[in-house]
């Protein structure tokens, strides 16, 4: 699953992902268990995909 967040802040989401990738702004992923994974800015990381995504938060 593709997402392309628009602006910084909270974005609710629903969704399963494997795979992170900040392009400039770090962000942080909840998932539905409040457990959270961070990408650092012009990074690629792995996330849990097994559990779902309920929001990112991209801060700048």
């Amino acid at each position: 699953m593709w997402w392309n967040f628009n602006g910084c802040g909270l974005h609710k989401i629903n969704g399963i992902a494997d795979l992170g990738q900040a392009h400039g702004n770090r962000f942080r992923i909840t998932y539905q268990d409040n457990r959270w994974d961070e990408v650092a800015p012009f990074t690629t990381r792995f996330l849990d995909y097994s559990n779902p995504i309920i929001s990112a938060n991209v801060y700048c």
